[in-house]
């Protein structure tokens, strides 16, 4: 193997410039439709530049990896931390609570490398909409550099360690070899496991691999005339601007579709050793390319916050509003680079555990907390601007886990207290003994406000014990595949369930109202239950059914295709459309598509088989059981073949699953105009509680 050191390369900060220029195209909303490739120019000038530098020092047998590690920490993080501080800062006045605390939440992944994992796990997808709104979803590529930076000073040393060992052109077949594999794992992922394609290490090698060959293998360019590399280089750059300018989101990528412009990249590089009698290095190295390459790094870590802050905001890309963030990032890049990343990497002073503990340790420490801080305080709503406060405090108030905390819960001992009843309301001094029990998992607990209007109407209260992922079941261990697929036991489950019982046994006769996310458990083996979920449910009903309680089997409210965005109902209450009307009116701003009319209305087929399959079970298991009523509320919320998601000029969920409390009420009230109330039809039959 050779490799000749080379001196500073300003076409290579020139070709950053390139990459850096079409993701900010791309994501500033110019038809540049494929300028996500920048981020795979970067890939292979990474393999190229950290090829170079650790070959050389691995050759002389001087390598260390304290040293490595160190310039890494000195030229990644400052910035990193800085952009991330400040982006958690630049959103506070008006990300929601649930979506600042998910801001919190992956702080700590970002700042550990593991940030690809976590958004591939939130988004499943990088052109998901929802991704749009993330700030700092953009750091999965540095993520996979940093994994990139685990695995490869190893490999290098193993390969130096046997060319020892073998003739250099066995060594070189090998890395082909591997080349090829990892190319046609990417092709392969890219196809058939497209959102882990997108975002992880596996199928993103090659084109790293590529740029580390390329510094290992590449013969000196200068015995090549120059026609020849400038014809070479011209043809690198045509490569990656036909990609930037034909790829797009649905393209198969990264694969065979990412090797063209990786390609690109390798002869860019190339041909520019040959120094300025090149093509490529004349235009790549003229000032403002290389300005732009110097500060590239920073420039990528700025401009998406603010792209996703106008997402967010619902102003729409394009025209003034593009230029305006591609300006303001440049400047803040500018900022960053002179004011943060020089200066560090100038420092020579820096030792690895002083920095590591600089700017590792402390953040993530400090990001851990404020995660923390933001749990505790469901999202810390104080933070937010005065009509956005109002409208965050609201949602999360009228979310049934919310206002009833102690009633929705994991513990062993159940909640009989005041606190956890609902329906009609309790006398002074009157003996806490409820009319009605309902029981069941979280879809139970979000149709609280279902059976608090529905036991007011019947003049009945009840009692309400619930856990998530929790049905009422009795007998039965309930069970969920963790991560590494392992069948773990939960053993709070089975405890609560026999509380539950106990206090039933002590003396309750009255109706049970048993509600849960009925098909989930038919079909999602990764929560399960010995014995089997339906053996379980017919035990549970017949030993109801045997001690006299009347039984309502109140069906899941079905998922809505997209969550009711309380981001955009705040974004109403503060008024933007009217403070900024001189804006939108002149032109300088418009209005965004990512809170158009939120949906109200969504097709009845959509869900109807996973309905239809929790009624059949539903049907069929209590089939000739007296006292058993099957109650489904998305018969009061469905007709003419769509499904409403609004009554009474509110939104009735809570998220995609769960409805809130004044939700759940608009529907009872619904169902007693159509005059169903099962709970009074308990009544009716003679079997109101003792």
């Amino acid at each position: 193997m050779r490799k000749s050191e080379q001196s500073y390369r300003p076409d290579i900060d020139g070709l950053r410039a390139v990459a850096v220029l079409l993701v900010l195209l791309y994501h500033t909303g110019f038809p540049v439709t494929g300028g996500y490739v920048g981020v795979d120019v970067f890939f292979v000038i990474s393999g190229y530049l950290i090829t170079g530098i650790v070959w050389a020092d691995v050759r002389k047998q001087r390598f260390s990896f304290k040293s490595f590690y160190l310039r890494r920490i000195k030229r990644l993080l400052p910035a990193l931390v800085t952009v991330v501080l400040f982006t958690t800062l630049l959103v506070a006045g008006f990300f929601t609570p649930e979506d600042y605390l998910a801001l919190g939440e992956s702080l700590r992944y970002v700042l550990t490398g593991l940030g690809n994992f976590y958004f591939l796990d939130v988004t499943q997808s990088y052109f998901a909409a929802d991704a749009e709104l993330l700030p700092l979803i953009h750091t999965w590529s540095l993520a996979v550099e940093e994994q990139y930076y685990l695995l490869w000073p190893p490999l290098l040393l193993l390969a130096y360690a046997l060319g020892r060992r073998m003739s250099h052109q066995l060594l070189a077949l090998l890395a082909a070899l591997l080349f090829v594999a990892a190319l046609l794992l990417s092709e392969y992922l890219a196809r058939h496991a497209v959102s882990q394609a997108y975002y992880l290490l596996p199928a993103r090698i090659f084109e790293l691999m590529l740029g580390g060959l390329l510094a290992v293998y590449s013969s000196r360019p200068s015995r090549l005339p120059t026609a020849v590399l400038s014809l070479i280089s011209l043809l690198g750059l045509a490569l990656i601007l036909l990609c930037a300018l034909t790829l797009t989101r649905e393209s198969v990528f990264p694969g065979f579709n990412a090797l063209w412009v990786c390609l690109g990249s390798a002869l860019v590089i190339y041909a520019g050793s040959g120094g300025q009698r090149v093509l490529s290095y004349q235009l790549l190295s003229v000032r403002p390319m290389v300005f732009l390459g110097l500060i590239s790094y920073s420039l990528y870590l700025w401009h998406w916050p603010l792209v996703s802050s106008a997402n967010y905001l619902n102003l729409a890309l394009g025209g003034y509003l593009s230029a305006l963030i591609i300006l303001l990032s440049i400047v803040l890049a500018w900022m960053t680079w002179a004011l943060v990343e020089q200066p560090v990497r100038r420092q020579r002073g820096w030792r690895f555990v002083p920095a590591l503990t600089a700017f590792f340790l402390l953040p993530l420490l400090l990001a851990t907390g404020f995660h923390q801080y933001l749990r505790k305080t469901d999202g810390w709503p104080e933070r937010l601007l005065g009509p956005l406060q109002q409208v965050a405090q609201d949602y999360l108030n009228d979310e049934p886990g919310q206002l009833y905390p102690s009633c929705h819960d994991k513990s062993a001992d159940i909640d009989t207290s005041m606190r956890c009843y609902i329906g009609d309301s309790i006398d002074a001094g009157a003996a806490l003994q409820p009319d009605f029990l309902l029981l069941g998992d979280s879809h139970a607990n979000s149709a609280a406000g279902v059976f608090d209007e529905l036991g007011r109407a019947a003049g009945l209260r009840g009692l309400m014990v619930t856990s998530g992922s929790s049905p009422f079941l009795l007998d039965a261990d309930r069970y969920r595949v963790d991560s590494s697929g392992d069948n773990e036991l939960r053993d709070k489950f089975r405890a609560r369930i026999e509380s539950t019982r106990q206090w039933m046994d002590a003396g309750y006769r009255g109706p049970v109202v048993m509600a849960a996310a009925w098909h989930r458990y038919l079909v999602d083996r990764r929560i399960n239950f010995k014995p089997r979920f339906e053996e379980a449910f017919q035990h549970t009903i017949s030993w109801l059914v045997d001690r006299g309680h009347p039984v309502v089997i109140y069906l899941a409210i079905q998922d809505i295709p997209d969550n009711p965005d309380v981001r955009c109902i705040g974004l109403d209450a503060l008024g933007l459309n009217s403070r900024w009307e001189w804006l939108f009116s002149s032109g300088i701003l418009r209005r965004g598509n990512t809170c158009q009319a939120l949906r109200t209305h969504y097709p009845e087929d959509l869900y109807r088989h996973n309905r239809a399959l929790a009624r059949n079970f539903l049907q069929q298991a209590t089939a000739g059981m007296h006292g058993v009523t099957i109650v489904d509320p998305m018969d009061f919320l469905c007709a003419a073949g769509q499904c409403r998601t609004m009554l009474e000029g509110r939104y009735i969920y809570h998220d995609v699953t769960h409805l809130n409390f004044s939700g759940g009420k608009a529907l009872a009230r619904r169902m007693l105009n159509e005059g169903l109330n099962p709970l009074q039809t308990v009544t009716h039959q003679g079997l109101k509680p003792q």
